[in-house]
């Protein structure tokens, strides 16, 4: 294998990176599925971003920052992803009633499944704040370095996010 600058790893920074992306990989799966709500997807994006590290690797000197660095890179998988399909135009696909739902215990399943689809209708970064801020539990300043946006942009996307989504959740509950 081969590292960013054209050489190969040495055997034990590849150790070192096998490592992180065994214990790495099911977080960064299940916070892709927090952001996209499709396993498949999920999956992808978690390989994607190991792939973005394990190129990175020899040139990442702070070990101990590296699941911020996962993360970081994972939401910019994740929104050059939904960047790219607007322009080739790509439509989501409604979830397929055999995924997994991941299910907190502090949240009845009417709540969760009226806010799932709410969720969806939101631009990606909207939807990535709402994840990291209020499913992450992430402070704002957090948010804005994982994102690489200002702090006021971080509480302008919660702001308009949870506003659509109040009104969504009127006018569906209006409906019914």
């Amino acid at each position: 294998m081969t590292d960013a600058g054209g050489g190969r790893m040495n055997s034990p920074e590849m150790d070192d990176f096998n490592g992180f992306a065994a214990a790495t990989r099911p977080r960064l799966v299940r916070q892709a599925y927090n952001l996209c709500r499709d396993w498949h997807e999920a999956e992808d994006l978690a390989q994607d971003t190991l792939i973005k590290l394990y190129r990175r690797w020899p040139l990442l000197r702070r070990r101990d920052e590296l699941h911020g660095y996962a993360r970081a890179a994972m939401m910019n998988v994740f929104l050059n992803s939904r960047r790219s399909s607007r322009v080739r135009n790509e439509a989501p696909v409604a979830v397929p009633d055999d995924q997994p739902d991941l299910r907190d215990e502090f949240v009845s399943l009417e709540l969760r499944y009226a806010l799932l689809p709410a969720m969806r209708q939101l631009g990606a970064a909207q939807q990535s704040v709402i994840v990291l801020r209020f499913w992450a539990d992430m402070s704002v300043e957090r948010v804005a370095r994982v994102m690489g946006i200002p702090r006021g942009t971080v509480t302008s996307h919660a702001h308009r996010a949870i506003a659509s989504m109040r009104a969504r959740l009127t006018d569906d509950s209006v409906a019914d």
